[in-house]
């Protein structure tokens, strides 16, 4: 059996120049996403937003007979008024319950799991 030799040809100085250019290009690129990141953030997040919601602005679009950007600002309130009801909720137990865990610390085991008979981690 014959033996194939696989040769490669020397890269040209063009390509050479070319790919260096590639790796410079993607690293000022990535340099300027990195310092502009937070706006990056913020635009995804309302990207999500708008493709989130535009289903349900569109069928209430077709169905009452007032402006788009009316239905956007109801829907936007709806979520603001969602979040602070539960925040309303939840908030005033979670404070009653850190405060009993802390005033309670004293009380407390120093390691738990001693005290239930766990294997340790």
């Amino acid at each position: 059996m014959s033996e194939m030799r696989v040769r490669l040809a020397t890269p040209s100085l063009k390509a050479v120049v070319r790919l260096v250019a590639i790796i410079v290009a993607c690293a000022i690129a990535l340099y300027l996403l990195w310092s502009v990141r937070s706006v990056v953030r913020l635009v995804g997040i309302a990207l999500f937003l708008a493709l989130t919601l535009n289903p349900l602005v569109d069928s209430l679009d077709t169905r009452i007979k007032i402006p788009r950007a009316a239905i956007i600002v109801a829907i936007y309130l709806v979520l603001i008024a969602f979040v602070v009801v539960v925040g309303a909720a939840l908030v005033p137990s979670l404070v009653r319950q850190v405060h009993h865990l802390s005033s309670n610390r004293p009380n407390l085991p120093a390691r738990p799991e001693a005290e239930l008979d766990l294997p340790p981690l």
